[in-house]
């Protein structure tokens, strides 16, 4: 049977080159060469330096400085494929450490190409029932990542795959199945910020209980000089400064009479 194979590169020239075989009752042999994913982990390093006694007045209260720290690596996938039917394309393409998944446009759900042995890659005859295993995504790093939220999370593991690329494919008069198009996926990232929620905050203490002596509405009851109506003399003339403090340790009220 006629390969079907893209007009590019492929096979054991090209990282995650891919290969088409035909198969009866409708199924497409789907196979990947090895693949290699070369990753940059960037670190931001943060300084804040408060301001010094010395400093001029118009100077910021603290002086942030930023800097990257970038770690390289280097990532090579194994030669992978799976026997695939018509409702798993189209097909997206990615890479989640050394393994190759796919799933569809939605993504949703998650499959994981089988590994294949160097030596059997070509084997065709040997490769004619391996299906495609589920995959669940890896967890987040709480320490770097937002957790909490179950459709966030989900979305932010999502982000973390390396996208290859998206195939889709059209059933000829025969029922077989043939790749139409095999398309290089473009990112395009953004960048936006948005205010987090303040963790651990300290509960506020609360307030002291009124004091009923205290004025209101111009009353001159507790009038710390002595000189309201109900203070019953200052303090030097042995009025109610000279009273033991009531419940609390709140200085029980003037009397009136």
């Amino acid at each position: 049977m006629r390969d079907n194979r893209p007009i590019w590169r492929f096979g054991r020239t090209s990282s995650f080159g891919v290969w088409f075989r035909s198969r009866p009752n409708g199924k497409l042999l789907v196979l990947f060469w090895a693949g290699a994913i070369f990753s940059r982990e960037t670190t931001v390093v943060y300084r804040i330096t408060e301001k010094t006694e010395d400093a001029p007045e118009d100077s910021p209260p603290v002086d942030v400085e930023f800097k990257q720290r970038i770690t390289p690596s280097l990532t090579v996938t194994e030669k992978c494929g799976a026997l695939l039917s018509r409702s798993d394309f189209p097909m997206v393409v990615f890479a989640s450490g050394s393994d190759v998944v796919y799933s569809g446009d939605d993504l949703k759900t998650f499959k994981r190409l089988q590994k294949i042995p160097g030596r059997m890659f070509f084997n065709l005859s040997s490769l004619g029932h391996d299906e495609a295993e589920s995959f669940d995504l890896p967890e987040l790093d709480p320490e770097i990542y937002e957790t909490g939220d179950d459709e966030d999370e989900d979305d932010t593991k999502k982000g973390l795959l390396i996208p290859i690329c998206r195939i889709s494919v059209k059933q000829d008069r025969l029922g077989r199945l043939r790749a139409v198009d095999v398309l290089d996926i473009l990112r395009n990232d953004t960048l936006a910020f948005e205010a987090g929620e303040d963790e651990d905050e300290e509960p506020e203490e609360p307030e002291a209980p009124d004091n009923p002596c205290e004025p209101h509405d111009g009353d001159g009851a507790g009038d710390p000089a002595g000189e309201g109506e109900s203070s019953g003399g200052g303090a030097g003339a042995g009025g109610a400064a000279d009273e033991p403090a009531g419940e609390g340790g709140v200085r029980p009220c003037d009397s009136e009479d």
